[in-house]
């Protein structure tokens, strides 16, 4: 049997992928990568005459807006600074609009691709170190300024192995992040199916738990609970779920990554004398938030802005690595309800069109918010594209007769 992928679709795959990559795969790290991705996803969208979206260009308005009037307030405006703001975001944008309905799909094909690849070096990795040095000889260091670590490509090196368990990261910067995007392709795919059973979901389940990440188990167990909760008849709610909590807080006290290390982020607190103790390079997520929201005080409306120089307090010693509470201060009230509310409407729509109970829009949201606690993802290309997310979900009924039109045009 002979597999055909029409050049369309070719493009497209390679379209999202490369969204993927300069989001949070670190062999693609850097201006080029960045610069090159937006170049293609301008010229597609271009040859497919794709018109352009009010919201899109409500967007770039209001954050260029926000960013200005940060120049103005602490008399410091690198234009290289505003410039990747606007990049990141039109690529999310212009990849979105390219190919519509089929993000959602394209996406669950494309981390399962990823996540499957992602065994055939974390399992080794996982049973013994000797398979270090085995794939040091072969890595290459990511070619743009992605950081020391080596890279497969398909696979990065992060050979870190806190308490003595190495984590599945695959081809990203982290297994947190990893476990990211594991999580937005798992609910795209539970959205499409509703099911737990279905081969994807089982590959992103499992995929999803070999990351280790406090934050990702934690998300993960909540998405299954309610999904059984919101979704299944009765039965299966006083059988599934009362087990489901039983395991879940076996698993919680019982798993080093779990409760101890929640433990221990709740015990550094916003102390820096403590931090300082615990010697680390970087406050903790707890710490960060306490940060965050002290600038957030300072500036409630626009924010403090996305400039280091602005941003930081030189008294701060610590590096922040609370994604969620680090975007609220930089960009204040405004920015972040017009971030939030997009990303709302695009969860909010995708369980619209699904067969999963409309409270799951809730569940889908608070897990995004909950990924953002653990890194910095909402200033990511990839991020950015979901606050439009809503714009190209639709019904069949809607689908097909944009397909009508697009065909119509092709003709005349």
């Amino acid at each position: 049997m002979r597999l055909v992928i029409s050049k369309q679709k070719f493009i497209d795959y390679a379209l999202l992928y490369l969204l993927i990559a300069v989001s949070g795969i670190p062999f693609f790290n850097g201006d080029i990568p960045l610069l090159g991705a937006l170049g293609l996803s301008v010229l597609v969208f271009l040859l497919r005459r794709q018109g352009f979206h009010g919201f899109y260009l409500f967007v770039v308005f209001s954050f260029l807006t926000l960013v200005l009037l940060h120049g103005l307030r602490f008399n410091y405006l690198p234009y290289s600074t505003i410039v990747g703001m606007v990049i990141k975001i039109s690529l999310g944008y212009f990849v979105i609009a390219i190919l519509k309905e089929k993000f959602t799909a394209y996406y669950v094909d494309i981390m399962c691709v990823l996540a499957v690849i992602s065994f055939f070096f974390f399992i080794p990795l996982f049973i013994t170190p000797a398979f270090e040095s085995i794939f040091n000889s072969i890595a290459v260091p990511p070619p743009f300024g992605g950081g020391s670590r080596g890279s497969l490509l398909v696979y990065n090196l992060n050979l870190d192995r806190p308490g003595g368990m190495y984590r599945n990261c695959g081809a990203f910067w982290e297994p947190a992040a990893y476990g990211g995007f594991l999580l937005i392709a798992f609910m795209f795919n539970l959205a499409r199916t509703n099911s737990l059973k279905d081969k994807r979901s089982l590959i992103l389940l499992i995929t999803s738990i070999s990351t280790l990440s406090t934050t990702v188990f934690v998300i993960l167990a909540l998405l299954i609970f309610f999904y059984f909760f919101f979704n299944q008849g009765l039965g299966v709610k006083l059988t599934v779920v009362p087990i489901m909590v039983i395991g879940f807080y076996v698993a919680f006290f019982n798993l080093d990554f779990l409760y101890s290390k929640i433990m221990l982020e709740i015990q550094k607190g916003d102390k820096q004398q403590t931090m300082r103790q615990f010697e680390e390079s970087g406050h903790s997520r707890l710490s960060s938030g306490f940060a965050d929201f002290n600038d957030f005080k300072k500036y409630p409306v626009i924010g403090r802005g996305i400039y280091e120089l602005t941003f930081y307090n030189k008294a701060d010693f610590k590096d922040r690595h609370n994604g969620l509470t680090r975007f609220i201060a930089q960009f204040g009230i405004i920015g972040s309800l017009i971030y939030f509310f997009g990303m709302y409407k695009s969860f909010s729509r995708l369980v619209s069109y699904s067969y999963l109970h409309s409270l799951m829009r809730f569940v889908f949201f608070g897990a995004i918010l909950a990924m953002g606690v653990s890194e910095n993802f909402f200033i990511q290309p990839y991020f950015w594209g979901l606050i439009f997310l809503h714009l190209i979900i639709h019904s069949e009924e809607d689908v097909l007769k944009e397909r009508h039109e697009e065909e119509q045009v092709a003709v005349a």
